[in-house]
């Protein structure tokens, strides 16, 4: 699937006319009216669980409930998790436990913390295998600028695979 603008720019007008009718979302609609169209935006088959994992046990404290909202997946291995809050949550005070997450699997290269609406990116930039305490970069989906356009196309299924494959025949 080729990378279009204009999803993102429906996604955008989508979440202006749900704010203009002033809808309440919680978080489980949240993921569906907005961030899995976002990711199927980028390419991602957001209904294969292989590729677009939903509740990946990423239990840091041994009881079983440590579980992150989305992983995506390449050749079954976790690279990117995606902790989902609903739309209008404020999200600097979940950074601790998408970090939490992050720091769980030194297989996790990417975190995304978002309301549907503002996405954090996180990376270990700092320290190897040791999420970030600030984000890498910020959007927000109602003010999309061109510089987030490009960054997106970084995020794209096509890349994240091309990027992963290739780390992994380096492995080998």
């Amino acid at each position: 699937m080729a990378f279009k603008k204009a999803d993102f720019e429906k996604l955008s007008q989508k979440a202006k006319y749900f704010d203009e009718l002033g809808a309440v979302f919680d978080e489980e609609n949240t993921k569906n009216c907005f961030v899995m169209p976002f990711f199927l935006a980028l390419g991602y088959d957001v209904f294969n669980p292989l590729e677009f994992m939903a509740e990946l046990n990423l239990d840091t404290r041994h009881n079983g409930a440590e579980k992150v909202d989305y992983a995506i997946c390449v050749d079954m291995t976790p690279r990117i998790i995606i902790e989902v809050k609903k739309k209008g949550t404020a999200l600097k005070k979940s950074i601790g436990q998408l970090k939490r997450y992050f720091n769980s699997d030194v297989r996790v290269r990417y975190g995304v913390l978002t309301n549907g609406i503002d996405y954090y990116f996180f990376t270990d930039t700092v320290n190897q295998n040791i999420m970030d305490d600030h984000p890498h970069y910020m959007l927000n989906i109602l003010q999309l600028k061109k510089d987030d356009i490009e960054f997106l196309k970084q995020l794209t299924r096509e890349n994240v695979w091309t990027v992963f494959s290739q780390n992994r025949e380096g492995q080998k």
